[in-house]
């Protein structure tokens, strides 16, 4: 489908409000929780805006992007004023050191023209995801449970697009490598993960195996993520029927790769990439392993059948 097809920018005025939060990557999480998404709460509840999503970035100074989709133009000055109001203290504070409007440019060639408002839709799922377990990070465990969620959130995004386990296991082959390239994947840095996978094998297996014993808090965090799959599914279903008919713009497996980026985006306070390198190294692991085990206990069940 051509991108003339679909509007490509939104300047200040139209229906996407665009704004920069300019904070540090310790402080992110807090400007979300006491500030950003208190002010959305309010918006939802008053109807003046019908979706939302942030990522983090940098260019080069760190900032929150959040992006509001308004229900009606007409209501733009009382978005602006309600995300004042809410904001503002913050900014007292310089916590948030600036705060712009700018303009909404989408990423057509990224997402594909005729996926893009899909895409987006998913965006909103995931940041509303995201906030409703925000505060399990704050614990003193809470960086190995982002981690957690991240391996989980990853599964069953895949999950959610139909994708087999031998499929899981190809993706994660090609982000691993492009990753490994990307990070200069050496026997030392190699070394490293091997060390970091067998220490945390039981927690990764503990978060990815659907048979196994939870314990409350990894429990409460999958029900929140198959919660939101369960609402997500109609767009996934969408995207799906367009990549059976070949009506897709850019191919799936890039589509994935795109998607699962921007979750941990969201997820991480800083070093996403890096984080990322982590979570396909070790998914690929856990995939690889698990095809393993499934063709071993298939051949014995075809010998004992014999």
């Amino acid at each position: 489908m051509s991108d003339t097809l679909i509007k490509r920018s939104f300047v200040p005025g139209e229906e996407w409000v665009y704004y920069k939060f300019y904070c540090g990557a310790k402080t992110g999480d807090k400007v979300l929780e006491e500030a950003i998404i208190p002010a959305i709460e309010r918006l939802k509840v008053n109807n003046l805006i019908d979706q939302w999503f942030f990522i983090r970035y940098a260019d080069p100074d760190l900032h929150l992007r959040v992006r509001l989709h308004c229900s009606d133009v007409a209501n733009i000055g009382e978005i602006i004023q309600t995300i004042y109001r809410f904001t503002q203290k913050m900014v007292e504070q310089e916590l948030v050191w600036k705060v712009l409007l700018d303009t909404y440019q989408r990423e057509l060639e990224r997402y594909g023209a005729n996926t893009m408002e899909l895409s987006e839709q998913l965006f909103f799922f995931d940041s509303e995801l995201f906030v409703k377990v925000l505060p399990y990070f704050r614990n003193t465990d809470g960086e190995v449970v982002r981690w957690l969620f991240a391996l989980k959130s990853i599964d069953a995004l895949l999950d959610s697009f139909q994708f087999s386990l031998d499929d899981k296991l190809l993706l994660l082959q090609e982000l691993k490598s492009a990753f490994g390239k990307e990070f200069g994947m050496d026997q030392f840095l190699k070394g490293q993960l091997d060390a970091k996978f067998r220490k945390d094998r039981s927690l990764i297996e503990q978060a990815l195996d659907s048979t196994s014993e939870k314990d409350s808090l990894i429990a409460t965090l999958l029900n929140a993520i198959h919660e939101q799959r369960d609402v997500m599914k109609p767009i996934v279903l969408q995207i799906l029927s367009m990549k059976q008919h070949a009506q897709l713009d850019i191919p799936f497996n890039d589509l994935m790769g795109s998607y699962i980026h921007m979750l941990v985006n969201r997820i991480f306070k800083s070093k996403q990439r890096m984080h990322e390198m982590v979570l396909y190294d070790f998914l690929y692991r856990y995939y690889k392993s698990t095809v393993a085990r499934a063709k071993k206990h298939e051949g014995l069940a075809k010998a004992v059948k014999f």
